[in-house]
């Protein structure tokens, strides 16, 4: 990335989503600005819902959570 795109970057404002799975879809959700994306793990395909802030960086990640590898201790 060239010093002017960097320039152009660190100016954001920068907004961290929240993100959940629905099906096969992932969501990424930001409550400051109400953008929202989803994104199709299994054929890459993403979709824009809400745009939200268009000058904001929004950043997310999704870890999936499988119920089966967490041991319950029943006492």
């Amino acid at each position: 990335m060239d010093n002017k795109r960097k320039e152009m970057f660190t100016d954001l404002e920068r907004h961290v989503c929240q993100s959940w799975q629905e099906g096969d879809w992932v969501i990424f959700y930001c409550s400051e600005c109400e953008f929202k994306r989803k994104l199709n793990w299994k054929t890459g395909e993403v979709k824009l819902i809400n745009p939200g802030q268009f000058d904001a960086l929004h950043s997310g990640m999704n870890i999936p959570f499988q119920s089966e590898h967490i041991q319950i201790d029943s006492n």
